[in-house]
């Protein structure tokens, strides 16, 4: 069995901030009036800035590349039936305490994030078990009917898991019927070992270094022929990486 090696992240210092960059290849999912299907991949660079002090001012930039791929109909064909091939995703920067993005524009103060493995503030990182069955039995209680990988991708992709619950949740993932630990490489081509799950017609990899324990992304694969998808094509596929910002704004340090 792969072993994954976890260890501490560099220490955010005073003034600094969690640097989280992720580059996305995400699905759009288009249909005609006479339910033609068509969808294209678009490649989105999204990159936050986490105060250790939550209260502090956060940053997120989210922009798309401009490069795509259909994998489902094309361009032209799109066009011709009057569809809006643009991205689906909101795009700019937004700076707020808590990381409560769009409070201001809903005309409300910003406020703490709520529990969750989704959009995880530091009090409840803080609080999940760090003992593997103590943390497995909350992982099963929490995911409700999506599959326990997903939950745990959401929570890994935020950037904000420390070492030790990292390392609690791999050895909880082992545990899990249906996952197996796998190689594999993230969006980038970074090559890593997956906990890969088969989860309804798609199949689910979670990407680790196994040489630090650090989350490196995640791919979603089509198992069956769906909405004009082939088998085995993938529908979504990331790669992150995470470092220390000198401030809010600036670029990680090499």
């Amino acid at each position: 069995m792969t072993a994954i090696d976890v260890r501490d992240d560099a220490p955010v210092g005073a003034g600094e901030y969690r640097h989280v960059t992720t580059r996305a290849w995400w699905s759009a999912h288009m249909s005609t009036p006479d339910g033609k299907p068509f969808v294209c991949l678009y490649e989105q660079l999204l990159t936050e800035w986490v105060p250790t002090d939550p209260s502090d001012d956060w940053m997120w930039d989210r922009r798309t590349t401009g490069r795509h791929e259909w994998l489902a109909g094309d361009e032209e064909r799109a066009r011709a039936q009057g569809l809006d091939t643009g991205p689906r995703w909101p795009t700019g920067r937004w700076r707020a305490a808590y990381g409560d993005y769009f409070a201001a524009g809903s005309g409300r103060p910003a406020r703490p994030r709520d529990a969750s493995w989704d959009l995880p503030a530091p009090e409840f990182l803080a609080e999940l078990p760090r003992e593997p069955d103590l943390l497995r039995d909350r992982l099963l209680a929490d995911t409700g009917p999506r599959h326990p990988l997903a939950t745990a991708r959401t929570l890994l992709a935020s950037g904000q898991v420390p070492a030790d619950l990292r390392g609690s949740l791999y050895a909880v993932l082992r545990t899990l019927p249906g996952i197996v630990v796998a190689a594999a490489g993230n969006a980038d081509g970074e090559p890593g070992v997956a906990f890969v799950a088969d989860d309804g017609p798609r199949r689910q990899e979670v990407v680790v270094d196994p040489d630090g324990g650090g989350y490196l992304g995640e791919r979603q694969t089509m198992l069956v022929a769906d909405f004009g998808l082939a088998e085995g094509a993938v529908v979504s596929a990331t790669a992150v990486t995470v470092g220390v910002a000198p401030g809010i704004g600036e670029p990680a340090s090499q």
